[in-house]
């Protein structure tokens, strides 16, 4: 087995032994069960300046979520990481210095499924990410680190390791890493699975 496929794999199996309890939220969310680690697709390792500050959130965690976060910290050099904004869209230099995500499970891979999808983003301590929408419903799971979230219909709600968040379909909403970097698990369904954020720096919640 390559190293890139063992680095994916080594996240997903980690992702299983808490699927049921500690992510049992994620788990009802997502409308399929974790896909067989046999429908791998390979992907090319894709570095980002982010690499350099993923591993602040290894302190930042809890005992559940430990080996899910060193397992991603870890083989971080192996992912193929996306970042779904360039310049144009309104975000500085340093939103792009210190973001990225992957996929895990998608309808492209690298672990295929047809109706879910599942990433792993980052945000470096001090970012905002700035007012956003898309067509799928979503599910953020905090694992390592702490935000505060925005969202058109409710207040701004700190959250920290443990907890969810969920997000409508086209639902107007915006993260502020506030109190400090933010690893997070995220479940996607319905709609376009693959289809990039829409981002609007004037509109507000």
């Amino acid at each position: 087995m390559d190293e890139v496929r063992a680095a994916y794999q080594s996240v997903l199996s980690e992702l299983n032994l808490i699927w049921g309890e500690d992510l049992s939220e994620l788990r009802d969310f997502c409308p399929s069960a974790l896909p067989d680690k046999e429908s791998y697709l390979h992907f090319d390792p894709v570095a980002r300046p982010m690499l350099n500050h993923i591993g602040t959130c290894r302190s930042q965690t809890s005992p559940a979520f430990q080996p899910l976060v060193n397992a991603i910290i870890d083989r971080a050099p192996q992912f193929h990481w996306i970042r779904s904004y360039k310049s144009e869209h309104g975000v500085d230099a340093d939103f792009l210095e210190r973001y990225a995500y992957i996929n895990l499970v998608s309808p492209a891979g690298p672990f295929v499924s047809d109706d879910t999808r599942i990433t792993i983003a980052f945000w470096g301590a001090g970012l905002i990410y700035p007012e956003h929408w898309h067509g799928p419903e979503e599910l953020y799971a905090v694992v390592a680190g702490s935000a505060r979230f925005r969202a058109t219909g409710r207040a701004p709600r700190d959250v920290g390791v443990g907890d969810f968040v969920h997000h409508e379909s086209n639902q107007l909403h915006a993260t502020d890493m506030i109190l400090g970097p933010l690893l997070a698990v995220i479940g996607w369904k319905g709609g376009e699975l693959l289809t990039p954020p829409a981002m609007d720096v004037e509109q507000t919640v």
